[in-house]
């Protein structure tokens, strides 16, 4: 479904899902609010996070994206095509095409791909499907990712490869441990001016009982219509 400027308006203000006018909903999945998805952009069957976005001209199928998660134009998760099978054609396992069944079919299915939290992606970033993106990486601009990289991790280039770690371990240990990107922090003051002001401020918060999930919301959605349930 193409969301058109009503759509985009009712679900911003009634749900705090700023799905942008011209982007493209199928399948199913999880949205948290608020989440901001650009024109031009087509998601399906995927779960994007609270406070994630996905910058314009992207294509993102059977991903898993977590909170706080910042995804640049030209993003392309590379669903790929079975090489074990005579064809890579979709011929081999569905329908594509109107009036272009095959009898006999077989089974395929996409592999996912997990991108985690606190993520930053750099513009025109091609994914291999299947791959997990660690919390806290940082991958950059025109990488082509075809293996999983390890959380915190700043990686680049193609084949895209790890090039140092984002943090210290010991600040890697304290995020771990509190995992701060599971809450929504609005309205708590948080010391961002630095890493350790943040984490000193969280850490105090959450030790005095802070808490605030992200309300997630089950979509489902075909050419004409989008369902929003609780999941």
């Amino acid at each position: 479904m193409q969301i058109n400027a009503d759509n985009s308006l009712q679900l911003s203000g009634e749900l705090e899902l700023h799905l942008m006018q011209g982007m493209q909903i199928h399948g199913t999945g999880l949205l948290s609010a608020p989440c901001m998805v650009y024109p031009n952009v087509t998601l399906y069957h995927s779960s994007l996070g609270g406070h994630s976005y996905i910058s314009t001209q992207a294509e993102v199928g059977y991903t898993d994206i977590g909170n706080y998660t910042s995804i640049a134009s030209g993003f392309v998760i590379g669903l790929g095509h079975p090489m074990h099978l005579l064809t890579a054609s979709p011929v081999a396992w569905r329908p594509f095409m109107p009036n272009s069944r095959f009898d006999g079919q077989t089974t395929y299915r996409y592999e996912r791909t997990v991108i985690g939290s606190d993520v930053w992606i750099g513009a025109n970033v091609i994914v291999k499907a299947g791959v997990t993106i660690g919390d806290g990486c940082v991958v950059g601009a025109g990488s082509v990712v075809t293996r999983s990289i390890a959380p915190f991790t700043v990686a680049a280039g193609n084949p895209c490869r790890p090039i140092r770690p984002r943090f210290t371990s010991e600040i890697q240990g304290r995020i771990e441990h509190i995992r701060w990107y599971d809450h929504d922090w609005r309205d708590e003051t948080v010391d961002w001016s630095s890493t350790d002001g943040a984490l000193d401020s969280m850490e105090a918060a959450l030790t005095q009982g802070f808490g605030r999930p992200f309300r997630r919301i089950r979509y489902e959605a075909d050419n004409t219509n989008l369902n929003l349930t609780s999941p």
